[in-house]
């Protein structure tokens, strides 16, 4: 079969990846689209500090090449910003030059590059390269997926969950986002496994897995599956209000957890603590280590979860963090 862009693209399995240009000519950068538009979706900025914007919002992409001399932000620079938001496996990023520098070739690696191609670029061997870096990352993401899964619930595990966590935390707090995080108890979940055995215990982990789920769906959130009948999500808004509607929204969707056990309709119910950090403060904090936050946010969030239980059990109780936790936080990193 004769090796062409289409067929390249036919070998990139799963969903249509996304690739990122970022090439401050603009003949070059629409060069480039139409060289790797086979490949898959493309997005295109002229402005490195935009790219990474993008990337802040959201912007899924799969790979990224990037010039290495630009006017608003040199070329290892920005594949340091991108380092310290996605690691090498998780983003791959190829760097062109048109110095034939073995140093500059160097200093790009070091930052973070996955590649580096000289100018004159060949298209094919551009697509090629991309191909391979593509490859690489659906394989990464496949292992990562299975590895990262609670088998039961099919939820992120706490290890997962604790590592997504941090990378929305930072996230947030370059926005100057809120940011919440709630932990779940099943209401009498011995009870359930005792009286319809082990396996009625599971339906139940898994129809309340289910619904959490689809509450915390939204880009900036996280949802996963703490401990035994324990659930932790996380979820990023840009104000403490807008952290508060949701939590109503979600008041609504576990009052609505059924299940049929022995034939009769039962109702689930969950002690629900939420903990609520303005994320502005720890924007000014850059000294904060997110993962020390993010488990002193689950301890806030455990002893209002306590307090449900305390006070009657099927209750929602939050509390909004002030900024000594932060400082704290830092303290302890």
């Amino acid at each position: 079969m004769e090796l062409t862009a289409d067929n390249i693209a036919a070998e990139v399995s799963g969903m249509t990846p996304c690739i990122m240009v970022v090439e401050d000519d603009d003949s070059t950068r629409a060069t480039l689209k139409e060289a790797l538009k086979p490949l898959g979706r493309v997005v295109d900025f002229g402005n490195p500090q935009d790219a990474l914007s993008y990337l802040d919002g959201h912007g899924c992409v799969d790979a990224i090449i990037t010039d290495m001399m630009m006017k608003e932000m040199h070329g290892v620079e920005f594949c340091t910003q991108v380092r310290e938001r996605f690691n090498r496996d998780f983003l791959p990023i190829l760097i062109y030059s048109s110095f034939n520098d073995p140093q500059l070739e160097k200093l790009a690696f070091d930052a973070g590059a996955n590649d580096f191609i000289e100018k004159p670029i060949s298209f094919f061997r551009l697509q090629m390269r991309i191909q391979v870096h593509l490859q690489n990352k659906s394989l990464y993401d496949q292992l990562q997926e299975t590895a990262q899964r609670d088998g039961l619930s099919q939820l992120f595990n706490r290890h997962a969950f604790l590592e997504h966590a941090a990378a929305e935390f930072k996230r947030a707090a370059r926005m100057g986002y809120c940011m919440g995080l709630y932990l779940f108890d099943v209401d009498h979940f011995k009870h359930y496994n005792d009286t319809y055995g082990h396996l009625a215990g599971d339906k139940v982990i898994k129809l309340v897995a289910k619904t959490l789920k689809a509450s915390f769906a939204r880009e900036g959130e996280v949802i996963g599956r703490f401990a035994g009948d324990e659930f932790i999500a996380l979820s990023t808004s840009p104000t403490p209000a807008s952290v508060d509607a949701h939590t109503s929204k979600l008041a609504k969707a576990v009052e609505d957890i059924h299940i049929k056990l022995d034939g009769v309709k039962t109702r689930i119910t969950l002690s629900i603590g939420v903990a609520i950090l303005d994320m502005s403060i720890a924007k000014s904090a850059n000294h904060v280590e997110p993962l020390e936050t993010i488990k002193q946010l689950i301890e806030q969030a455990d002893e209002q979860m306590y307090i449900s239980k305390r006070n009657g059990r099927d209750q929602i109780h939050s509390q909004l963090i002030d900024q000594q936790l932060v400082q704290q936080g830092a303290g302890a990193a």
